[in-house]
């Protein structure tokens, strides 16, 4: 065999894992790893990992070279792929990769990325705390469809938080999440009829229905108290 062949390095090595010699297979990984080879480097990192501890070495090694099909994917600008990767690393609470990954996502306009990258500022566990920023990016979540950044983004407005106090924006905002069938949008719509910047009471208690409807108590309480 040609040691200087990172795919070869790789076979043996997942061989004698798959029969339970880890060390010597270790070395194996080591070496593609050391060539620059990802799926050698990946399947090194799964193997410290508690996936492999918990698992078959099979299912081990089937993770790792999915995760390196899923990061070669990202490179190549899939979205959901970055999506995906952000997700990996994220649940093995590596939170700089996340974030990177997550940044990406968004930036190839996936919706989810950009909501997890405002979540992540509005409530600075692992960045730096940035209301405005957070702002930014629940805006962008929300122009892709993503239906609670809608309604985050009309209590922003609401609040004046991370941007100035703006209750018609509130009032658009929360109508459009609610139009994303969210019911707390719809809750927050209600509450904005109620309070005059559009008084209906009409529309209140069509925008309580639905949100009661979506599965929200407190809509259905409020309800129940208007009869």
């Amino acid at each position: 065999m040609a040691e200087s062949n990172p795919k070869e390095l790789i076979f043996l090595g997942i061989t004698i894992y798959t029969d339970k010699d880890f060390p010597r297979a270790k070395e194996y990984f080591e070496k593609a790893c050391g060539l620059h080879d990802a799926d050698g480097c990946t399947i090194l990192r799964e193997a410290y990992s508690k996936v492999i501890l918990k698992g078959s070495a099979r299912e081990s090694i089937e993770k790792a070279l999915e995760h390196t099909a899923t990061a070669k994917a990202c490179k190549s600008n899939d979205a959901k792929k970055c999506k995906d990767l952000a997700e990996f690393y994220f649940n093995a609470n590596d939170l700089k990769n996340a974030l990177e990954y997550y940044s990406k996502a968004c930036e190839l306009n996936n919706g989810e990325g950009c909501s997890k990258l405002g979540g992540d500022y509005f409530l600075g566990e692992s960045v730096t705390q940035d209301l405005k920023k957070a702002f930014g990016y629940y805006s962008k979540a929300c122009e892709l469809n993503e239906a609670l950044t809608c309604t985050l983004v009309g209590e922003f407005y609401r609040d004046g938080e991370g941007v100035a106090k703006d209750l018609k924006k509130a009032f658009e905002y929360s109508a459009k999440a609610c139009e994303l069938n969210d019911a707390k949008g719809c809750y927050a719509l209600a509450a904005l009829y109620n309070e005059g910047v559009a008084k209906d009471e009409k529309q209140m208690t069509e925008s309580l229905k639905k949100a009661c409807k979506l599965g929200l108590k407190e809509a259905c309480g409020i309800l129940k108290e208007q009869k």
